[in-house]
């Protein structure tokens, strides 16, 4: 249970972090 939950948590905020890091590259870029 503990190894569904730990990689059900992890995934979603690895993905929030590369969208948020790619968001944040093009805010740079843009300026």
């Amino acid at each position: 249970a503990l190894d569904t939950f730990n990689a059900a948590t992890v995934s979603p905020i690895y993905y929030a972090m590369f969208t948020i890091l790619t968001i944040v590259a093009s805010s740079i870029m843009f300026k």
